[in-house]
């Protein structure tokens, strides 16, 4: 293994300049240099070494005998500075992740007056952001999209829930079912309640990992996602103009059920 160039290359890899790399691998070299000596021998101007000095051992990669009456230069063990890779790393991919969980809802940033009335959420915090929504005050509610999605994310009894709490205290559900599961056909045969008798389904792999409800009396429209890995993210959005258009493809979506009711695989 050729050291000095995977060093090299892992190194300009954590984003180190080429005069940063020249400047400690001198130091590797001949430790215990004045900074002028590893300077000449980097052929770095001597101002430019000074400060190549002080962001390196930020960094945790050099460090200073400073007993003596010039400052004398060595390398560390690298702990520092390899624990503070790791948690970069971690800080990172916890970024990663959240912005995948947002991403599916950036494009709503662009509706006016919307940035204050959206909220994303995770998939742990999903949960309790839907016990919120099921006990808001409505006359009537549209689902639209992957049901058996909305009854797991419920936890316990999902099925009792939902009806209980957005069917008997509120007025009418409209559902139109997208890829319904075996769970959800269950549930809706069990509990024949008038608002679940207008079930519609229409079979479409574009609305398969989507699930939307929309709330017109409280301009609030929630949306929950699946990505391509099953990580589940999600938004409540309180906007007059996007409730309306989640209204609108309602109401596109029932012509379709009403006329391909059961339909598979069908192109919209």
């Amino acid at each position: 293994m050729d050291v000095i160039r995977k060093l090299k290359q892992t190194l300009a890899s954590c984003d180190l300049t080429e005069e940063e790399i020249a400047f400690y691998i001198n130091v590797l070299k001949k430790p215990n240099s004045s900074i002028y000596d590893i300077a000449k021998r980097s052929k770095i101007p001597k101002d430019r070494a000074y400060n190549i000095y002080n962001l390196l051992e930020e960094r945790g990669l050099l460090e200073a005998d400073n007993s003596r009456k010039q400052k004398k230069i060595k390398t560390t063990a690298l702990s520092s500075f390899i624990e503070k890779l790791n948690s970069q790393g971690r800080k990172f991919h916890r970024s990663a992740d959240n912005l995948k969980e947002i991403k599916p809802f950036l494009g709503f940033l662009s509706i006016p007056q919307i940035e204050d009335n959206l909220e994303t959420y995770s998939e742990e915090e999903i949960g309790e952001k839907f016990v919120d929504l099921t006990y808001m005050r409505w006359e009537k509610v549209f689902a639209l999209g992957n049901f058996e999605m909305a009854l797991s994310i419920m936890g316990k009894s999902p099925d009792r829930q939902f009806v209980t709490r957005r069917i008997k205290r509120g007025g009418k559900a409209y559902p139109i079912l997208a890829n319904p599961g075996d769970y959800s056909l269950n549930v809706i045969a069990k509990n024949d309640y008038k608002e679940f008798r207008e079930t519609k389904f229409i079979y479409n792999d574009k609305l398969a990992n989507y699930f939307i409800l929309t709330l017109p009396e409280t301009e609030t429209t929630s949306i929950w996602v699946k990505n391509e890995n099953g990580l589940l993210s999600g938004a409540t959005i309180r906007s007059q103009l996007l409730t309306k258009l989640h209204q609108d493809i309602y109401d596109y979506f029932s012509e379709i059920a009403e006329s391909h009711e059961f339909s598979r695989n069908l192109e919209i």
